[in-house]
């Protein structure tokens, strides 16, 4: 097998080295670019404050022009995508369109339970209406009568 290793060789191998790697405290500095970077914006914007107003209102109405155009693009190219699709798979199509015509078939049937619902509801307090308003009209004729 293998020779041993007499202990002194052993301590001779792995002795601490006099200089540490590392600093006994680590200390975290901020990075140089950054805060140059943070540097340089402040300094801009106390020289240029009003410069900086106007191009934000600036920057907010070209937004305000611009965004609906780009949000049409978008839908556009979504509907060119999804007409692409569908033209590749006609299938696709058909179940989707199937898929909405039985969505629509069971709202209109909820649609139609909750109006019957309250068509009865309605029934109820109109003939709770009617039974009221003939007893209070008897009790005045009854009033009426015993003057």
């Amino acid at each position: 097998m293998g020779e041993a290793i007499p202990a002194d060789e052993f301590e001779e191998r792995f002795v601490e080295p006099e200089d540490p790697v590392h600093p006994p405290t680590l200390e975290q500095g901020s990075p140089w670019v950054l805060s140059q970077i943070v540097y340089y914006v402040i300094a801009f914007v106390t020289q240029n404050g009003w410069f900086c107003v106007g191009l934000a209102i600036a920057g907010y109405y070209l937004w305000s022009k611009f965004q609906p155009k780009v949000q049409e693009l978008k839908a556009r190219q979504e509907r060119d995508k999804e007409a692409a699709e569908y033209h590749k798979d006609p299938d696709k199509f058909i179940a989707k369109e199937r898929a909405i015509a039985a969505a629509r078939q069971r709202m209109q049937e909820e649609y139609n339970r909750k109006s019957e619902k309250h068509l009865e509801e309605l029934k109820l307090v109109s003939s709770l209406y009617s039974l009221v308003q003939t007893s209070y009209m008897s009790n005045r004729v009854r009033s009426f009568i015993e003057k």
